[in-house]
């Protein structure tokens, strides 16, 4: 977005410019008319005038219609162009106030203990037997029930905390050009949820898509489809690009994010 100052610059040189090239052009006539008619001192005859008033007529007349196009084109430019940055602007302050919002949201006592109880989960699955407990956490994400893992008991409420992080981190992808605030907010941190969401995220398309396509009673066609839509891995990818960590592609398997952003260091 140009700065006032720098939209007055350029109005002011654009309009020196038109000038210049329409003084040339009345100048260049003046210089073409005197060579070829031989003047070399002001005429006293009237027929000389005449002929110099209708020579500038044919010039000038031109030449202001042709300014007077340039400078409509340039003034209707300028004006949109305005409007456009005008607009991002907007555009812009609105988005920041819904990332603060958010980032509220994120904060608030509720967002604590939807992370913390979350984060418990994270704890198990960061644990000796990791592949263990994410099948057996996936089925009963899926079915949305609680259950017995190892003698510790999950319940509902800590199977629906991972799928509310889920949510918000897909209501945060659906803003691609919100890089910059997300940044500026530690990007909600993404980076120390982002390989345990990645692992569910595998683990649950596959155990979804499983069940979905065992239903006979829809067409393969639309289950596809359907099935790619609410891919969870899909909605995390997204974010990646908000984020800035797009670097792995689509057909990187679930270990090899696991292992790189165990090792990154973006919280």
């Amino acid at each position: 977005m140009k700065t006032p100052s720098q939209r007055s610059t350029k109005s002011f040189w654009v309009l020196i410019s038109i000038c210049i090239t329409g003084l040339i052009s009345v100048a260049y006539a003046c210089l073409v008319y005197f060579n070829h008619y031989d003047i070399s001192t002001v005429s006293t005859k009237t027929e000389d005038w005449t002929l110099f008033s209708t020579l500038m007529s044919g010039v000038i007349g031109p030449i202001i219609a042709l300014w007077t196009m340039l400078l409509t084109g340039w003034i209707a430019f300028e004006f949109n162009e305005y409007q456009k940055d005008k607009n991002d602007h907007k555009d812009r302050l609105e988005l920041q106030q819904l990332t603060i919002d958010l980032f509220k949201e994120f904060r608030s006592e509720k967002g604590l203990k939807t992370r913390h109880t979350a984060s418990e989960m994270r704890k198990l699955w960061k644990g000796p037997d990791s592949e263990k407990f994410l099948k057996v956490f996936v089925k009963h994400m899926v079915l949305e029930n609680g259950f017995t893992y190892d003698g510790r008991k999950i319940s509902e409420e800590q199977i629906h905390s991972v799928y509310d992080l889920f949510a918000f981190y897909n209501l945060l992808s659906l803003y691609p050009n919100n890089n910059e605030n997300v940044r500026n907010l530690n990007f909600f941190y993404y980076g120390f949820w982002r390989s345990f969401l990645y692992a569910v995220a595998f683990a649950y398309d596959n155990e979804r898509q499983k069940r979905i396509f065992q239903n006979p009673n829809s067409p393969k066609e639309f289950r596809e489809s359907f099935v790619n839509d609410i891919r969870f891995a899909n909605n995390l990818r997204r974010l990646d690009m908000v984020c800035g960590f797009d670097i792995l592609n689509d057909s990187t398997d679930a270990t090899t994010i696991i292992e790189f952003y165990d090792n990154a260091d973006y919280c």
